[in-house]
């Protein structure tokens, strides 16, 4: 019985490392996919700082509205990658979660059982004495 207790034990314990192991490589890959996009915004918002210097000095002012408005939509635009980046972590992160929760109950339903197994055995030896 204490076998299986710590056998148990063991496995939670090496759920929990492989839980964390996972959890501290999807934020490793959100960083990396956060400072991806930065550097994109970066080089994005370097050429429209480029064309807007280009589109004033040969138009003048008439070109700044499209400038901004490109530039919103740019912000837009990496507002909502962010996002669905973050929704995608957060699915994976919700599925990874349930796996575990099943795993737990799975496991929980194996204890109980060999308990309950346990238990028949003990209360057969008893009546088998008691016949004897």
């Amino acid at each position: 019985m204490k076998v299986h207790i710590d056998k148990i034990n063991r496995e939670a314990q090496l759920s929990d490392q492989i839980n964390e192991d996972n959890r501290y490589e999807q934020e490793i890959q959100l960083e990396k996919d956060k400072a991806q996009i930065e550097h994109e915004l970066i080089v994005q918002q370097e050429e429209l700082n480029n064309q807007r210097y280009i589109s004033e000095k040969e138009q003048g002012r008439a070109n700044q509205e499209e400038i901004r408005r490109k530039e919103a939509e740019l912000q837009r635009g990496q507002l909502y990658g962010e996002c669905k980046i973050v929704q995608r972590e957060n699915l994976k992160l919700k599925k990874l979660l349930k796996q575990y929760l099943t795993e737990a109950e799975q496991l929980q339903f194996e204890e109980d059982d060999h308990i309950e197994n346990e238990k028949n055995k003990e209360m057969k030896e008893k009546e088998e004495l008691k016949h004897r």
